[in-house]
């Protein structure tokens, strides 16, 4: 009798600490849940560093690769392009961005001597250059235009821990985690950005 009373003691200690267990997980799991949820509501906020740069933050996402597999298929296409295996990655990003130039220069006349016709002809030139862009555009008759455009930006992406609470110098646990993303050019405006944790 003393043998079954103890069996069955270990057997209970045994359930409630599988049970604890997976109470554990489910509050985990549902946890995640919903900070995805609240990432995605949020959305992204735009804003100006002091330095005039555009910049966009966004609370990160955790997904499992399934999750990641089903409801981002073109960013897990862009994997799959360069030949990576979704189950190793450990988290991705995208940043969509649009620049726009206001650009104001005037047109010069370049003198070009044709060896073949014997003749010599005027090209219409525009030449335009700063930190971030090249343009040259030249127009050798009304029909047709040549034209180099070349863009240069830099990007600076930053992933941090937001604290719970904060008081003073003192920052306790961790209320989610952002994605910060400026660029070089105070022309480039943020689209749209989204960071992607992944977990197993």
């Amino acid at each position: 009798m003393k043998k079954y009373i103890i069996i069955i003691g270990w057997s209970l200690i045994a359930a409630l600490s599988f049970s604890a267990g997976r109470c554990q997980k489910l509050r985990a799991e549902a946890y995640r849940m919903r900070q995805n949820f609240e990432a995605v509501a949020a959305g992204m906020e735009k804003y100006m560093t002091e330095n005039e740069r555009n910049a966009a933050t966004v609370q990160v996402q955790t997904l499992k690769i399934q999750e990641f597999e089903k409801y981002y298929t073109e960013l897990a296409q862009y994997a799959n392009d360069l030949e990576l295996q979704n189950r190793r990655l450990l988290s991705a990003a995208r940043t969509t961005t649009v620049t726009e130039y206001q650009i104001q220069t005037v047109w010069r006349d370049s003198i070009v001597f044709e060896n073949a016709s014997g003749k010599i002809d005027t090209i219409r030139c525009i030449d335009y250059e700063d930190r971030f862009l090249t343009f040259s555009l030249c127009n050798s008759d009304s029909s047709i235009a040549q034209a180099l455009i070349r863009h240069r930006d830099e990007m600076a992406q930053f992933v941090h821990r937001v604290p719970r609470f904060q008081w003073w110098f003192i920052r306790i646990g961790t209320k989610g985690i952002r994605q910060d993303v400026t660029f070089a050019n105070p022309n480039t405006q943020i689209e749209y950005t989204e960071f992607i944790n992944f977990v197993k």
